[in-house]
């Protein structure tokens, strides 16, 4: 999954149908924050991600995508902080210095659904037109309902 752009891992919320529950599975994702927006068009999963708004890149430091592959995103992403860090010393409050913020900043989130949900988001996800880096996740989480069942 690194070639997918980021990782993830599982976490059963609960599995089985003991009186009114459905079954259930919530995965902890990490991926920039380009490929996150693909995540979040499926609103029928919820989602909790750790936000810069309470925490300074200083305590949770960045971590970019693509780095590895072009030395220039290095001295972009470098700019990227040193504007963040800027507007905060200068007082912009943290989700407003956001802005400074590149779609290659790394995030991290927990996203659960209804195994059902699920189905619905790999009808869209694991299909050939969508973007590969969603694909890669998509069929992950495919192998994992299947094995599940």
């Amino acid at each position: 999954l690194r070639q997918a752009m980021g990782k993830i891992d599982h976490a059963r919320v609960w599995n089985g149908h003991e009186g009114d529950e459905l079954p259930a599975s919530a995965f902890l994702v990490e991926c920039p924050l380009i490929v996150r927006a693909q995540w979040m068009r499926h609103r029928s999963q919820a989602y909790l991600e750790m936000s810069r708004r309470y925490v300074k890149g200083s305590q949770v430091p960045f971590q970019f995508y693509g780095t590895e592959e072009d030395a220039m995103l290095d001295d972009l992403f470098d700019q990227a902080i040193r504007t963040y860090n800027h507007l905060l010393d200068i007082g912009w409050p943290p989700e407003r210095a956001r802005i400074a913020i590149p779609q290659g900043a790394m995030t991290k989130f927990w996203c659960a659904a209804f195994d059902r949900d699920w189905q619905a988001f790999l009808a869209l996800r694991n299909d050939s037109h969508a973007q590969a880096e969603i694909r890669a996740f998509a069929t992950w989480i495919s192998d994992y309902l299947e094995s599940k069942a």
